[in-house]
């Protein structure tokens, strides 16, 4: 490193990685991205009558009901913004030096607007980023079963997949669907709470097929882990936690 290059460092500091503007700043604070999720959620829900669109029902399918009545009817998840758990993976997904803020970004069972405004927030550019789940009021959200993505092969250069494997039918199915439309390459990143027996024996409807916790949902995806950044599972005493898992998807 030339003098002159120590002495421009000395006086010009390197500016902040992730929060290098007031405007940047302004975007992650709690108030302005709780009332521009309000905001438009109010406006969607006006213009839709109030309706929301839901994922059809089929032999094949059935215990979508039941996620749907949960998510949606019990507890209201649809207007419960849980920028906690979508920043428990955001953070270190945001940390990787190649993630492609430009790319094309997938949220999978965002539940509302909530977590692609906060990928937003974080650099992502909005109008790529495209969310899934079993039930929608926004147009940024398509009604989708994870099971079958009705999307091209290699479309996806990030997806997020946070609290939504625990509810599903054929884990490797829908594990095989997110490794069909990442991109090689692709940075996914992975969530979900680990459950206490107990808990699990209270809510036995849903399809928990991870007794084995985040290295069972790596094994599946076998071959296509590649180089992982990152992986916790902060656990207490009754063995209950969160984890996350970051890693590059691998194609041959």
């Amino acid at each position: 490193m030339g003098n002159l290059q120590i002495i421009r460092e000395l006086i010009i500091p390197e500016k902040g990685r992730y929060i290098n503007s007031p405007w940047q700043y302004f975007k992650q604070s709690r108030f302005f991205l709780w009332s521009l999720f309000s905001v438009r959620a109010i406006f969607y829900f006006t213009i839709s009558g109030f309706k929301f669109k839901q994922i059809e029902i089929t032999e094949g399918n059935k215990h979508n009901m039941a996620v749907v009545a949960h998510n949606l009817w019990e507890n209201l998840a649809v207007f419960n913004f849980g920028r906690g758990r979508v920043e428990f993976m955001l953070w270190p997904l945001r940390l990787v030096p190649t993630v492609k803020l430009n790319g094309k970004t997938l949220c999978i069972g965002p539940k509302n607007e909530g977590e692609l405004l906060c990928y937003w927030a974080h650099g992502f550019k909005f109008k790529n980023i495209t969310g899934v789940d079993l039930f929608s009021y926004s147009p940024k959200i398509k009604v989708m079963d994870l099971h079958d993505l009705k999307f091209a092969d290699d479309s996806f250069d990030t997806i997020s997949c946070g609290w939504v494997l625990k509810y599903c039918y054929d884990l490797k199915k829908a594990i095989s669907e997110i490794v069909r439309v990442s991109k090689a390459g692709a940075l996914i990143t992975i969530g979900f709470t680990v459950e206490s027996a107990q808990s699990m024996k209270d809510n036995d409807w849903v399809a928990d097929q991870i007794p084995g916790g985040m290295a069972q949902v790596l094994e599946i995806f076998g071959k296509h882990v590649g180089q992982i950044y990152w992986k916790s599972e902060d656990l207490n005493k009754d063995g209950r936690g969160k984890s996350c898992v970051v890693f590059r998807i691998k194609k041959d």
